[in-house]
């Protein structure tokens, strides 16, 4: 999704370098004030910047058109960010029984050890006892 952010800010970067470059084609053409000298500009000078900049606007309008269209619709995010919340509740819920499963047996092992230490400590009265 950044990615595409990124590529949507490059591309409006890009047009804005665009217009500004024709603007800059429009101003000296406007220095020319009668209509015999712009005529006499094009028949002498055919200049392809205009139609250069013409494309190069009309394809950055269509990449930032296609950049848009592919950016993830706010219903899509919402359903990924549904299923993906599903699956994290699912996944905590088997972690849980997995946790208690695990707490049941420490208890058990507690409680055979402290068995144990009852034994050895009722062993070495005895022992301590006798001598």
């Amino acid at each position: 999704m950044a990615d595409r952010i990124t590529q949507l800010q490059q591309a409006i970067h890009l047009l804005a370098d665009h217009f500004c470059n024709s603007v800059g084609l429009l101003q000296q053409a406007a220095e020319l004030a009668n209509p015999q000298a712009i005529r006499h500009l094009h028949d002498n000078d055919p200049s392809p910047l205009p139609q250069i900049y013409s494309r190069c606007i009309s394809r950055t309008s269509y990449d930032i058109c296609t950049i848009i269209e592919s950016l993830p619709t706010l219903e899509l995010k919402l359903d990924n960010h549904f299923i993906r919340l599903q699956s994290a509740i699912i996944t905590n819920d088997e972690r849980a029984k997995q946790l208690i499963l695990i707490l049941n047996i420490a208890k058990d092992f507690l409680l055979s050890i402290r068995n144990a230490q009852t034994k050895i400590s009722d062993l070495q009265l005895t022992m301590f006892k006798e001598f």
